[in-house]
């Protein structure tokens, strides 16, 4: 059974069951924050993997069965169980929306460990393609805007929580009629600035 607690992992074949493929990604992002990119990645995930083959310089070439992770205009992470050497030479079969598959040389820029055996592997295209041919766009978007969204609400009421506790603290102590109307004030505004916040009107 593959779990991430394991110290040691048995991993005979790709792709990961979409449980253990979601944890992986998980443990991913955690260990290596997006950075220093020069194109945003996307999720790409394609059910039953992709064709991965791998042309060292000093054997013939291997092909394996990988799961994507990411996408960008300028290349692909995918989870592979095993190391690949920087620089070595590579290609990936993607397959677009319209269920098209096309291959695309690159070379490895980067190979990380985040389970064993399963690594993340970097590819950086040699030529750049259309993200919008195998990724829709849109939909991405709208996903990073509705978090965006939920993060500025759960921080709006946050700050109304702790406007609640100061008021229940001014009643309790029977403060300054005027302070208790300031804060109630206070408390309608930021109330009024969420609701325009979940409804996307800010």
């Amino acid at each position: 059974m593959f779990k991430l607690h394991e110290k040691s992992v048995v991993l005979r074949q790709m792709p990961l069951a979409r449980k253990d493929y979601d944890l992986v990604v998980t443990r991913f992002k955690q260990l290596y924050p997006d950075s220093g990119r020069r194109s945003q990645r996307l999720t790409y995930r394609v059910d039953g993997g992709v064709r991965f083959i791998i042309d060292p310089a000093d054997s013939a070439p291997t092909e394996f069965i990988a799961d994507a992770v990411d996408l960008s205009s300028h290349g692909v992470g995918l989870l592979h169980a095993g190391f690949v050497h920087f620089h070595t030479r590579c290609a990936v079969e993607l397959v677009a929306l319209d269920g098209r598959r096309v291959g695309v040389s690159g070379n490895v820029r980067r190979c990380d460990c985040i389970v064993a055996p399963v690594h993340h592997v970097g590819i950086e295209f040699d030529q750049t393609i259309d993200i919008t041919e195998y990724v829709n766009v849109v939909s991405a978007d709208a996903r990073r805007d509705n978090a965006q969204v939920t993060a500025e609400v759960l921080s709006k009421l946050a700050e109304i929580q702790g406007e609640v506790d100061q008021l229940v603290v001014l009643v309790r102590n029977q403060a300054d009629r005027r302070l208790v109307v300031l804060k109630t004030q206070t408390l309608r505004q930021l109330v009024q600035d969420t609701d325009r916040t979940a409804r996307g009107l800010h």
